[in-house]
């Protein structure tokens, strides 16, 4: 049973959750002393590089350096936002919280709109399955597919009549939408005052008029023929369709697929067109309800429709999940290899099903993971083979226990493209040179890889087939030229691609004010050395926070959200115990506003962070230093931040100077660039 707390409420109560219990609920841990051990998701992890500490409330990986707290972890592992991570650890605890729409934000409450009526055109495909008049059709699908109700009713299955449906109802819907609206900002926590203030500020979007623009924005509505009065006709864009509501992880539908029952339907198959909120690559059809079965099988099986996927489900592969369109981008990428890194490609197995397999393979190799392939010739796909062999079987025995041994005895994808180019009774060329041409072929598909020990064994097989007269190790150095050959190829690439975006970048930095050209970097630069610097010196020396020289420092920092966490623990310094010292940093953290690299490097500092007494216990004389040496430490960074603010001005005096147009002007920069460079050259030999 779900409880609804504040947002602030939720955050506290996340903070009293061991970090391993939120951790461990994405990834696979094992008690390590007084830690938690695990492979680190942030990169291609061989070896448990990530610690996570109770007491501390920290994880940190000693090998990539990412660190943070449990909602940290969140954001990073599931692409959220630091509030829709909070919400996200919300969910599988039990726990629903207040909105997190800013009141009077149109994009977040045209979103949040945009889900509701979505959410009211699906109840109306749903009542048509069990409307009399109007379910017979989809009831005659569900049958000649042999889909069950439950396995209907767990896809939110539906049917789109040959009425513009929408179209008829968009009163109705709307008053629904609103009506539904409500209910969740209630659901939320703002109160009927709230509610009244968020409706009449956004009135607008709420009229009919907009809806109907809004639903032919995200493809539900399509545009006719101007009527005699000059006014646009509008039709629903699904007709006589089993529709197949498309869901995120939240398990709200973003969008629809369908399939006609028109056998002279040009479009068999037909998709809501990608919106503000449905991007096709960011999201796997069927994730919502497959993402615990992954982990706990530590496999995903991809597949290419609905129903394959849904035949999948209802046969017990539990795992399965669809794409959408003909490939996944880096998100999705990672969003898999986080759940499991054994991927079963079981696409179609016509033509265009083996280059989107090619291509998903291509991107997982990038990633270090060599996915598996199941053949379902001379059946076209999942859904066909488990079908056909449901007809010749007891309750689907068959089919599912052949595709079990299937999974079970899958190859590598890999191997299947090297057997196109090397047929098994394939003649091999005599002459070496086009034994080399073969062998590029093979070693551009094992190129993703690199020198891979999986990569290399192949490449000495392969020259094996071909006969090649070299021995292993010549084979592997002629691989290896070639990756050193299209590494310089695509170096190349990349700084025509990088000189691109720059001259682009500049063009638009002219048509902008300074201010905002300033802004914009301030907001977007990653922490300097020296910022880190200062930062680690403050957290594990927390008595510099009261030296003398700290405001002279902080006047030449330009980050205002350092500025703000390094005066938060100057006051900080005075009002707590060493005890309490991690857990509170740790908590401001939380609280929002800071970035998430500001989070995660201090959160690293602290993972070294040992109280006075512990370091006694060890033998280390004191954690307080000397006078003298925090005197050092302290003058040598604001060395460092005199020096960078020195060099910044240096750069903007050469733009200045390029831009003079008199002698005077000319001499007067110059000048000013005299005075810079006698600062800088005082500063290194003070360095």
């Amino acid at each position: 049973m779900n409880i609804t707390i504040s947002f602030e409420e939720l955050k506290t109560k996340i903070k009293e959750i061991p970090i391993s219990e939120v951790i461990g609920h994405y990834i696979s841990l094992s008690k390590h002393g007084d830690n938690y051990i695990g492979k680190c998701p942030f990169h291609d992890d061989k070896h448990p590089s990530l610690s996570v500490n109770d007491k501390k409330a920290i994880y940190k990986c000693f090998a990539c350096g990412k660190a943070g707290d449990s909602i940290t972890f969140v954001e990073r592992f599931c692409s959220l936002s630091f509030s829709e991570a909070i919400l996200e650890i919300g969910k599988w605890i039990g726990i629903t919280v207040e909105n997190i729409y800013g009141k009077g934000k149109e994009k977040d409450v045209k979103s949040l709109w945009t889900i509701n009526l979505i959410k009211q055109i699906n109840n109306l495909y749903l009542q048509n399955t069990t409307d009399n008049n109007r379910s017979r059709t989809f009831k005659n699908f569900l049958l000649e597919r042999k889909i069950a109700p439950e396995i209907a009713k767990k896809f939110l299955l539906g049917f789109a009549t040959n009425e513009n449906l929408i179209l008829l109802r968009m009163q109705e819907i709307c008053q629904q939408a609103i009506s539904s609206l409500k209910d969740d900002l209630k659901k939320y926590g703002h109160n009927e005052s709230v509610i009244r203030e968020t409706l009449n500020q956004n009135k607008e979007i709420f009229k009919i008029s907009s809806a109907t623009l809004l639903l032919r924005e995200i493809g539900l509505l399509q545009e006719g023929l101007k009527d005699k009065n000059d006014k646009t006709k509008y039709f629903d864009t699904f007709r006589n369709r089993i529709i197949f509501p498309i869901q995120n992880l939240s398990h709200e539908v973003v969008a629809f697929g369908s399939r006609s029952l028109d056998p002279t339907a040009r479009a068999k198959y037909l998709n809501s067109k990608e919106s503000f909120i449905f991007f096709k690559r960011n999201i796997l059809y069927g994730l919502n309800h497959s993402k615990q079965k992954i982990k706990e099988r530590d496999q995903i099986i991809l597949v290419e429709g609905y129903m394959d996927l849904i035949t999948l489900h209802k046969c017990g592969f539990e795992n399965s999940v669809a794409i959408m369109g003909v490939g996944m981008n880096m998100r999705m990428i990672n969003t898999i290899k986080y759940l499991t890194k054994n991927i079963i490609l079981a696409l179609d197995s016509d033509d265009a099903g083996m280059k989107a397999m090619e291509r998903i393979n291509y991107d997982f190799l990038l990633n270090g993971i060599m996915p598996k392939y199941v053949d379902f010739l001379p059946y076209k796909d999942p859904d066909e083979f488990l079908n056909k062999k449901l007809d010749n079987g007891v309750n689907g025995f068959n089919g599912t226990s052949e595709l079990t041994a299937k999974i079970s005895n899958a190859t590598p994808f890999l191997d299947r493209v090297i057997n196109r180019i090397i047929p098994e009774d394939y003649k091999i060329p005599e002459l070496t040179d086009q034994k080399l041409k073969l062998l590029d072929q093979i070693f551009n598909t094992l190129a993703p890889l690199k020198d891979d020990l999986r990569a290399l064994e192949r490449v000495v097989v392969a020259g094996n087939r071909l006969k090649m007269k070299s021995s292993a190790d010549s084979l592997i150095e002629i691989y290896r030229k070639f990756l050193s050959r299209i590494s310089d190829t695509e170096n190349k690439e990349n700084k025509e691609n990088k000189e691109n975006r720059e001259n682009k970048e500049n063009k638009e930095k002219n048509n902008s004010s300074e201010g905002e050209q300033l802004v914009g970097q301030l907001k977007n630069d990653p922490l300097a050395r020296i910022e880190k610097a200062l930062i680690k010196e403050l957290i594990l020396h927390p008595e510099c926070l009261q030296h003398g020289n700290l405001p002279e420092i902080l006047e030449y920092v330009e980050r205002k959200e350092l500025v703000t966490l390094i005066l938060w623990l100057k006051k900080l310094h005075y009002e707590i115990t060493e005890q309490e010292y991690q857990t509170t940093i740790i908590g401001n953290l939380s609280r929002g506003g800071y970035s998430l690299e500001l989070k995660e490097f201090v959160s690293s500092v602290l993972f070294q962070y040992r109280p006075k007494v512990q370091l006694e216990q060890i033998n280390v004389s004191s954690a307080d230093r000397d006078k003298r040496s925090i005197d050092k430490s302290l003058l040598d960074i604001r060395t460092q931040f005199e020096k960078k603010c020195l060099m910044k001005k240096r750069k903007s005096l050469l733009e200045k100077q390029k831009n003079c147009v008199t002698d005077d002007d000319f001499k007067m920069v110059a000048n000013e660039l005299s005075v810079v460079d006698k600062g800088i050259n005082s500063l290194n030999v003070n360095i």
